[in-house]
């Protein structure tokens, strides 16, 4: 402002910073750097302008509120009322052209009069004239009863027309504000299916003597949503007076499922015959005062009946228009015999046509966008319809005129910006969307919004412009758009996403999708402006999908899968996705909270980066935020939390082909998931109280139990049971299952309090308050055959064997009673919730505890294993569902070199602090644990590392032991990586080194089965080498895999590639022993090579592990085998041992953790590709107890902390 002015406000302006300080700190949403500018003075007063998005944002807040906050029953009134002109106006159209079939109009009427209710159908083939007969029947149905309206819907006739929530809002609503009622109209599809029957025995109340007619046109057409075909949604009885009218084809879902009632009357519409085809063409061409020749010598009229598929009406509308486009009256006769005689021809005649009257390019971009172009229309759950305004359509195709000639690019499109005589011309647009009306919106007048009318029309445009080669039309249409609804989610250009419509936020990520720009979307997505725009916007349930592009699209071209693997491989793109799932139920609600929640990110995450670079970029006062100086540097373990239930969720199961989850709720609702997105799917109802268990049987098939004492089975794929495949269906490249309820099984007493499944769907399991357990169809409960565990209030876990009937063992260690348990897919573990919220995780095979999980604040009603055993999904009273990784240990860092050499060896320094790895190339690595930052990096020689070692010699000489495949062993520097000394060059490769600390002995063992001793504390400053202390020897035919100290340094321990374990004395007096023989050597040790070896910490006990798959524990004092560890599936690499903890890694990129007594603690399924070597190193704390005690209380505390694993 003038300088003049701004001495006017003095005091104000910080009056006016404190205000803006206080609105930040609010916890409102902020609008920080609106554009204005100053717009001088007038009546002597200060005035700001430019204003006008300020104000759009503070509408659309204010709409929302209000919209939150009060009833919206005047908004639906209004809503319906717009409806129902769509329909209206839709059936007097079909009135004005409806000719003939009035022997068959004369039937249904009387057979209307006659019933006192009824439900009719009316069936025939795509194109026959069904909509139009259903609308000449309302019309004398109306005619008979004037003293109300009844109500017809045309499935297509607007946008939502096709969404079955709201057509059964539309009937109450019509009923409601028809006669009068007071009864308030629900929302969701459970209520609205529930309170449908009561509005029909008020509807029947009201009309007296006459009859209130229902007519639903395209029940075929309904969206998957709600599972709408399988008609379940339609009464089982139906009131006096009350007649439902409904068309569908033949052979669809909806015309089966309606077969299997025995109260449905059926009506074949049939072809038209001669009189009507003629009499249809009359009316149609006389509309526009034209006719056809019907003299003998040329019968025009006979000409155009005759064709093959005259007898469709929608045959002869299309052929009719085309008629009366032809302006040469002499060759009509020559027209209607190049008239094609099928649909799918005449379709592409028809837009042939358009092509020559208009520009081609018009009609190709304005078809194809139709196709591309989608609308949201309804949300929870979200729905769309292929659909564009007219206003958009004219922008797009004016956008597409300004680069003629030249492909679409995003940046280009962005970048135009349209002039008002850049637009394509009002009367040349208007004229191309009269042309194509018989291919969109026929009939409906005054609709801003423009769809392909039928899927007949849709088939014919991507037959024409989008197969084969027309991949890459489609292609560039959804650049088009990109470009289109980037300008409106982001008017600055600047990444800020400020727009205030909602179309350019969720449109942007589809179109980019299909458009294969990969790197756009990445930018898009991985942009908090974006995440707190959807949230701002109310669509942040969106968030979860738009990540998940794989097997959204059906481009098959190599190049673009190839880039869609590098998008969804990304690591910033798993980054986000990880952080939109974890935190969305938090910023759904409180959109201000986007950069709080990213700061609260581990430091080393991008998400967490990202937003501190972008903070630092701003002023201070646009983001006030806390700053969590003790936060967790690592993800915490719920991956994803759902929290939009009205009701407590009860119980939950996964998938077996783990692509989506079911939970039950107290509501009495069942909604099944997608796993991945956590996005509703579908929500079923059957039960009459709370769903107390749910579980998949089978692949198709799902049981449920309800406090109703009922069991419920429902198939999953098909309802019928003469179709064998399975049945799915797709919108938008999202699928639907269609769910169906077989039966219900009733034999409980009491409430049914948990169901479960066998792993082969051939039985059941039931438990009841009637201190029950019921299996149904004979035959077992657990993964392995023969098992079943039931909790109960006394606490405690009781495992049965189903065939003996007997009790096998009783698990105790819970506070509280028993909620939920569940048996992990390989029978394993088995995880079991408390009403004190504690989740338990017990070894299967011994009954012991080996971890637990914390996290709901209310008492857990159910958990579950994902079938792959790598999530553990719990849900709680606390209204959500947290979704955990189903094993424990975390990753903590990692590191690789840039050529991608594998990592050979590895271990921890004696303080835990350092790692140390040895690369193929030749290179070694030193690494701070905690943060996987590089200290030291060196590369002596080019041979692969074969084995490292940490050491330190009296003179405090610090150093690593380094063998190398080429025969080297050299003690390198821990500082620096310089070289100190080299032990050996020999030529034979080097397989192992160990070192032992209290007799500093350096050990290497060589592949011709020669181990070779020296005494580390001979050396001093400045020594190239050292000499040999002495040799041993194998006296094996093959290779030594590997050598170990024991603890005290008193004994070495070596493996073969023969299966052979030996053992030497290595104190001094031994090892000055001429002729040293090994202190014990047993033969056959394992099935194949034995690869590694390792001591236990007092030196009692040492640990191999084999190329057959399995660990052994050998007891030295008695010269066998302890323990034997069974569970990898591929040969051990290699094994570690600390404090009762063992660590072993497998060729299969799995690391398995044990207790040295067998348990199994936990599997961490560390890599993609074989591991080569593990080290363990466990904390020491005070703690009274054994060895293995005290190791398991220090891990479940935090899996994360308690111990540290490196491969």
């Amino acid at each position: 402002m003038e300088e003049n002015v701004r001495s006017r406000f003095g005091l104000e302006q910080h009056r006016l910073q404190d205000l803006k300080g206080r609105i930040l700190n609010s916890g409102c949403e902020t609008f920080v750097d609106y554009p204005c500018y100053w717009g001088g003075l007038v009546d002597d007063k200060p005035i700001t302008s430019g204003l006008e998005e300020f104000g759009e944002r503070v509408l659309n807040n204010l709409w929302n509120s209000l919209s939150k906050s009060f009833d919206n029953q005047i908004s639906q009134s209004q809503a319906i009322e717009e409806e129902e002109k769509h329909h209206t106006a839709l059936m007097d159209s079909y009135n004005a052209a409806f000719v003939g079939r009035r022997p068959q109009l004369i039937k249904t009427m009387e057979l209307i009069r006659k019933e006192k209710n009824a439900v009719f159908v009316i069936t025939g083939q795509q194109g026959c004239g069904k909509s139009a007969f259903m609308a000449a029947v309302n019309q004398e149905a109306s005619s008979d009863n004037p003293s109300h309206e009844n109500l017809i819907h045309f499935v297509g006739a607007s946008p939502g027309s096709g969404q079955l929530c709201n057509l059964l809002q539309r009937i109450c609503w019509t009923i409601k504000l028809t006669f009068n009622l007071i009864m308030g109209v629900p929302d969701d599809y459970q209520n609205l299916v529930t309170k449908l029957p009561k509005f029909l025995e008020q509807a029947s109340e009201r009309v007296g003597y006459s009859k209130f007619v229902i007519a639903v046109d395209g029940l075929d057409q309904l969206t998957p949503h709600n599972v709408a075909w399988n008609m379940e949604w339609l009464p089982q009885s139906i009131p006096d007076n009350v007649i439902f009218l409904l068309s569908c084809l033949e052979s669809k879902e909806c015309h089966k499922s309606l077969q299997r009632r025995t109260d449905i009357s059926f009506f074949n519409l049939g072809p038209l015959d001669i009189l009507d085809k003629s009499e249809m063409i009359r009316k149609t061409l006389g509309i526009y005062r034209k006719t056809l020749d019907e003299s003998p010598f040329n019968n025009q009229m006979k000409l155009l009946a005759s064709k093959r598929q005259a007898n469709l009406a929608m045959y002869l509308s299309l052929a009719c228009e085309e008629i009366r486009m032809f302006g040469v009256f002499e060759e009509v006769s020559t027209r209607l015999k190049s008239l094609s005689h099928t649909m799918d021809a005449l379709l592409q005649d028809v837009i042939g046509r358009l092509e020559r009257e208009h520009d081609k390019n018009m009609v190709q971009q304005t078809l194809v966008l139709l196709t591309c172009a989608r609308m949201l229309v309804h949300h929870t759950p979200y729905k769309w319809t292929p659909c564009l305004e007219e206003e958009e359509l004219h922008h797009l195709l004016s956008l597409a005129y300004q680069v003629k000639g030249q492909k679409f690019t995003y940046d280009g499109i962005r970048n135009i910006s349209l002039a008002p005589l850049q637009f394509i011309p009002t009367a040349v647009f208007a004229r191309l969307i009269r042309s194509v009306k018989s291919l969109i919106n026929p009939g409906v007048e005054h609709s801003s919004q423009l769809r392909i009318h039928s899927d007949i029309i849709s088939k014919a445009v991507n037959h024409r412009y989008l197969k084969g080669t027309g991949v890459e039309m489609r292609i560039q249409m959804h650049i088009l758009l990109a470009g289109y609804f980037s300008k409106l989610a982001d008017p600055r250009g600047d990444g800020s996403l400020t727009g205030a419509q909602l179309r350019g936020i969720t449109e942007l990520p589809y179109h980019l999708t299909h458009a294969g720009l990969f790197q756009l979307l990445q930018t898009v997505l991985c942009n908090l402006h974006f995440i707190h725009a959807c949230a701002r916007l109310g669509v942040a349930p969106l968030l979860p999908e738009s990540f998940q592009v794989s097997g959204r699209t059906t481009n098959p071209s190599r190049i673009y899968q190839k880039e869609l693997e590098k998008f969804t491989s990304s690591p910033t793109i798993q980054s986000y996705n990880n952080f939109v799932q974890r935190c969305l139920h938090l910023i759904g609600q409180c959109p201000s909270l986007v950069w709080q929640e990213a700061a609260n990110q581990p430091s080393a995450s991008l998400v967490c980066q990202n937003a501190l670079e972008e903070l630092n970029d701003v002023s201070d006062s646009e983001h006030r935020l806390v700053q969590w100086k003790n936060k967790a540097e690592t993800d915490h373990p719920c991956i994803q939390t759902l929290s939009s239930f009205a009701q407590p969720v009860s119980c939950l199961d996964i998938s077996p082909d783990n692509q989506f989850f079911v939970c039950g709720s107290e509501d009495s609702a069942i909604r099944l998931y997608e796993l991945s997105t956590g996005m509703e799917k579908r929500s079923f109802y059957g039960h009459a109280d709370a769903i107390t268990a749910v579980c998949f049987v089978g692949s198709n098939r799902l049981v449920s139990s309800s406090k109703d004492g009922l069991l419920s089975l429902w198939d999953v794929h098909q309802g019928h049971s003469d179709f064998q495949s399975s049945h799915c269906f797709h919108t938008d490249k999202i699928v639907f299952l269609v769910c169906y309820r077989i039966s219900e099984m009733s034999g409980h007493r009491r409430h049914v309090n948990w169901c479960c499944s066998d792993k082969g769907g051939n039985m059941v399991a039931s438990a009841s308050w009637d201190c029950m357990v019921k299996l149904w169809d004979g035959a077992p409960v657990n993964h392995g055959g023969r098992k079943i565990v039931t909790a109960s209030w006394d606490a405690t876990l009781k495992v049965w064997d189903t065939v003996e009937k007997k009790k096998l063992a009783v698990l105790r260690g819970h506070k509280s009673a028993v909620r939920s348990v569940a048996w992990s897919p390989n029978d394993v573990y088995l995880a079991s919730a408390a009403m004190d919220g504690e989740v338990m995780m017990w070894s299967a095979s011994n009954g012991v505890v080996v971890g637990c999980l914390s996290g709901h604040t209310q008492p857990i009603n159910q958990l579950r294993f994902a079938p792959s055993g790598l999530e553990l999904v719990t849900v709680s009273d606390d209204h959500s569902l947290k979704v955990w990784s189903g094993t424990l240990g975390k990753q903590v860092c990692s590191h690789s070199l840039p050529d991608n050499s594998p990592s050979t060896v590895c271990v921890f320094s004696p303080d835990g602090g350092l790692l140390l790895t040895g690369y193929h190339s030749g290179n070694l690595c030193l690494l701070d644990v905690l943060t996987g930052h590089v200290i030291v990096e060196v590369r002596h020689h080019e041979s692969r590392v074969s084995g490292v070692a940490w050491c330190s010699s009296n003179q405090e000489l610090p150093g690593v032991i380094v063998g190398y495949h080429s025969g080297v062993v050299e003690i390198l520097s821990s500082e620096d990586g310089r070289l100190i000394t080299t032990l050996t060059s020999d030529h034979t490769p080097v397989s192992s080194v160990t070192f032992a600390s209290r007799n500093q002995l350096v050990a290497a063992s060589f592949e011709d089965a020669s181990i070779k001793i020296w005494r580390l504390m001979t050396l001093s400053k400045g020594m190239k080498s050292l000499p040999i202390l002495c040799t041993l020897y194998a006296e094996s035919s093959a290779p030594v895999s590997c050598i170990a100290f024991s603890p005290d340094g008193t004994q070495l321990a070596c493996v073969t590639r023969d299966k052979m374990l030996i053992v030497w004395a290595s104190d001094d007096s031994s090892l000055r022993q001429e002729g040293k023989q090994p202190t014990l050597k047993l033969h056959g040790c394992h099935k194949d090579w034995i690869t590694s070896v390792a001591w236990s910490d007092n030196g009692d006990y040492l640990v191999t592990g084999s190329n057959d798959c399995s660990l052994k524990l050998w007891s030295l004092k008695k010269k066998q085998v302890k323990v034997t560890f069974e569970g990898h599936l591929s040969a051990v690499t290699s094994v570690s041992y600390s404090h009762g903890c063992i660590v072993s890694s497998s060729a299969d990129g799995q690391l398995k953790i044990w207790s040295h007594r067998g348990v199994e603690i936990t599997t961490l399924h560390a890599h993609d590709r074989g591991v080569n070597c593990c080290d363990i190193l466990v904390p020491v704390g005070e703690e009274d107890g054994d060895e293995e005690s005290n190791w398991l209380r220090r891990w479940t505390r935090d899996p994360r902390i308690a111990g540290s694993i490196h491969a």
